[in-house]
Order: C-alpha cells, then structure tokens, then sequence
C-alpha cells in the first residue's frame, strides 16, 4: 500500500502543480482514487487526453513501478495509474459503497493527513462508515469550480507526448 500512497501523492503533487485542487478517496480496495473534479468546459475526450497524459507522466518518472498499461501479464509488480476511469462510458465505485471483501471494506474519502503510507483498506468498514462520514474531507469538493487552463494542457502534453 506503501507505494500506492506514493503514487496518490505525486499525482495530486502534479494536479497541484497544474493548478487543479483534487481529493482522495480509497477504493475499498488496495487502490486509491485521486479526484478533480470539472466544470463542464472541455468535451470527453480532451479530459481523457489530459488524464492519460497525467498518468503517463507519472509512470516515466519510474517505469519499473509505475505503469499505464492494462493487461496483468507484466505489471505484477507494478502500480497500474487507470487513467480509464475518466472515459465517459467508465465508472468507479462511488465513496462510501460496501464493496463485497473481506472486513466489509468501503470506498471512503480521506483527507491529506489521512494518506500515510500504513493505509490498510480495512480501516473503513460497514461497521464504522457512518462515523467516518460525519467529518467529510471532500467539504471543498462540492464547490470546488475549475477548469483544464490551455496552460495545463500544454504543460502536462510536454511532459508525456
């Protein structure tokens, strides 16, 4: 979990960088959600572009820990970065869903202190979501109003052709 953590925080790292506020949220899962959210200003597949581009760049700094590709065969070791998630006809599983795991494990957002690399998925649990969802993270996120700037674009298109 250690360096799925490490994943998050460079890509917010790189979304900060980028100008675009975004929000954690584990999976319920080993996996983690980095979230920013748009204002509808640019079509599907500008923000796809922008997501894979994100993600690629990620995935250059360490190649032999980061990866954009899907197929298992050859990322067993590997941190896959889904930048697919932002395709249109994709989804996630939304924040605060049971997911059928052991422990009854659930989506649930976190906020920056929460990411340290001991994060275990089966801290947040049918059993105790309801008391972790009275202190929300993501209280910004609901009014947060941004957009991809053509700077952004341009810049995160220079890091990852």
């Amino acid at each position: 979990m250690a360096l799925v953590v490490k994943a998050a925080k460079a890509i917010r790292t790189m979304l900060d960088t980028l100008g675009l506020q975004s929000w954690l949220k584990t999976t319920g899962g080993h996996g983690l959600h980095v979230v920013a959210p748009l204002t509808p200003h640019r079509q599907w597949d500008d923000c796809l572009d922008f997501a894979r581009a994100v993600a690629s760049a990620l995935a250059r700094t360490d190649p032999s820990l980061y990866t954009i590709t899907f197929a298992k065969q050859g990322r067993e070791s590997k941190i896959l970065i889904d930048y697919l998630r932002n395709n249109r006809t994709n989804t996630s599983v939304c924040a605060y869903s049971a997911r059928a795991r052991e422990h009854g494990t659930v989506s649930m957002p976190i906020g920056r202190p929460q990411l340290k690399t001991t994060l275990k998925p089966e801290r947040f649990t049918v059993e105790n979501a309801a008391r972790r969802s009275r202190i929300d993270p993501r209280r910004d996120y609901w009014t947060c109003r941004q957009k991809i700037s053509k700077a952004s674009f341009d810049a995160i298109r220079r890091l990852a052709p």
